[in-house]
């Protein structure tokens, strides 16, 4: 009877690498030959090398048993043994996500809303890739790789996507941060007509671009004063002469 045989290089392996297994003990000149069990992982292994790699790790958490006998040799029998070896999913390559606007930077838009596309690049295996909003939940959301801006708020909002695990590859995260920009002011008045002095008060008019800008408010120029005035939206009229009168809009979130 041959002197125990152990197994050597190891008892843990990643999907993607390759383990050399060896021996040490027994006895006699027999050659030693390696073969492997798919135990719950797919493993392949070089009968004389004693390589072993994995052909599908169907999870990661599973093993491969492996087996090295040494042959009978002129005064020894044959002998054997066996040993398990932990099979692990491997992490995937560089992953990264990037936005269909160069610089990551958009402007915010009431109507319609400003949206960007969402891309990724690398990774490893065939892992679904989702995207969700991970900080200033409010300001974005998210349909498919279509990214809304919801409203300014902070200034911006952080898009994490992920691929995700397989039989083979952990999952991976990427992040990008939108920076959201205030909508440029677009503020529309409307010259009123020329009146004469005898005219009651009168109502001015204008508009803006965004649904959810701040009220229009109307003032008169301190030149002006002797010629009119304004309350709201109306102007009265006190005096000849130009009236000269200012529309401003608040800036907003």
């Amino acid at each position: 009877t041959q002197a125990a045989l152990s197994i050597t290089g190891g008892t843990s392996i990643t999907y993607g690498a390759t383990l050399d297994l060896g021996t040490t003990g027994g006895s006699g000149t027999g050659d030693v030959t390696f073969s492997v069990d798919d135990t719950s992982a797919n493993c392949s292994i070089d009968a004389a090398s004693g390589e072993l790699t994995v052909d599908d790790a169907l999870g990661g958490g599973t093993t491969c048993t492996v087996t090295a006998s040494k042959a009978e040799s002129a005064n020894y029998l044959a002998t054997s043994t066996t040993q398990a070896i932990s099979v692990s999913r491997a992490n995937q390559a560089a992953f990264s996500v990037d936005t269909s606007d160069a610089d990551e930077t958009v402007t915010y838009v009431a109507d319609p809303k400003t949206t960007v596309t969402l891309s990724t690049a690398g990774g490893s295996g065939g892992g679904l890739v989702s995207y969700a909003i991970v900080d200033s939940e409010a300001n974005c959301s998210i349909s498919g790789s279509t990214l809304t801006v919801e409203q300014r708020g902070d200034g911006a909002c952080v898009i994490r996507a992920t691929k995700a695990a397989t039989s083979n590859y952990n999952a991976i995260t990427a992040d990008v941060t939108v920076t959201i920009n205030k909508a440029a002011a677009d503020l529309s008045f409307t010259d009123p007509a020329n009146v004469t002095f005898e005219v009651g008060p009168f109502d001015v008019e204008a508009e803006t671009n965004n649904a959810d800008d701040n009220t229009v408010t109307f003032t008169v120029a301190e030149a002006s004063s002797a010629v009119c005035t304004v309350d709201g939206i109306e102007v009265t009229v006190i005096g000849a002469g130009t009236c000269t009168i200012t529309a401003s809009r608040g800036a907003t979130a």
